[in-house]
């Protein structure tokens, strides 16, 4: 199960959630225990990935009697050792849209750069680096004349080839590490002023409307609280005033009476 230049370097049981480290080897192998068999560094599987992780499930058919099944697309068997780590060199072709010279440079494996036109249609060792130049009038995205890749422990260049941009005026740095260009008024700006100040006087216009409608809203009571105060006014008068007479009448008939007693005690 584990490959020459590879080893299992974890497992995960997914119906309890434990994990097993690297000096857990001896607890892997559990029913429900997902492996994860890794090759070791500077080495690859020979589909070019660098881990399989394969399940400890039962047997069809047994209670007790397991079996290993390959998890998250894994194929079993899996292969018998890991291959050491190159790079494709299909994925370092220049095309016509990459604004390339025809010629580049190789260092694979040596201290010396080596310039070709093309590759020998080999793979490239790890760490094998290339150099590819940018035509007139082009530069990469680092505002650089060339592009140089290296070959990674994933069996990918990096970085990948991209290809040149056309060259633009170069903006001056200050000390900072910032790009600082000329300061203008953005051509906007004063569509945008315009539009905001008219924004604003129409929302301060409806505040306006709202405060007069309150305020005409608030007179118009206060005159009916006024008129009807004069109505309940002139009502409390006209009571007082029909109450008046029927009591002098009163207080005569009682002060008559009482002066008819007092002559004839």
């Amino acid at each position: 199960m584990t490959p020459n230049h590879g080893k299992p370097v974890s497992a995960r049981n997914y119906q309890t959630d434990k994990v097993f480290g690297p000096q857990q080897v001896n607890e892997y192998n559990f029913f429900g225990n997902v492996i994860t068999i890794r090759c070791n560094e500077g080495f690859l599987y020979p589909d070019r990935t660098v881990e399989k992780e394969v399940e400890c499930g039962l047997k069809e058919g047994s209670q007790t009697e397991g079996k290993y099944y390959g998890y998250s697309g894994t194929v079993l068997p899996i292969p018998s050792q890991c291959e050491a780590t190159t790079c494709l060199y299909e994925s370092a072709m220049m095309k016509p849209e990459h604004h390339m010279l025809s010629n580049f440079s190789i260092k694979n494996g040596t201290s010396d750069w080596k310039n070709v036109t093309k590759h020998e249609g080999l793979p490239y060792a790890l760490q094998a680096e290339l150099r590819f130049y940018c035509q007139d009038g082009y530069e990469t995205v680092e505002q650089n004349t060339y592009l140089n890749m290296t070959c990674g422990n994933l069996g990918r260049w990096v970085p990948q080839l991209i290809g040149c941009i056309e060259k633009t005026q170069k903006i001056p740095s200050q000390s900072d590490g910032r790009f600082h260009g000329e300061k203008e008024e953005a051509k906007s700006a004063k569509q945008i002023s315009s539009v905001m100040f008219i924004l604003t006087f129409i929302f301060l216009g409806f505040i306006l409307l709202l405060d007069l409608t309150t305020v005409g809203r608030d007179a118009k009571q206060l005159l009916r609280n006024l008129k009807l105060q004069k109505r309940r006014i002139q009502t409390s008068r006209q009571k007082f005033r029909k109450s008046q007479p029927q009591n002098q009448g009163n207080e005569f008939e009682i002060d008559s009476n009482s002066e008819i007693r007092n002559r004839t005690e």
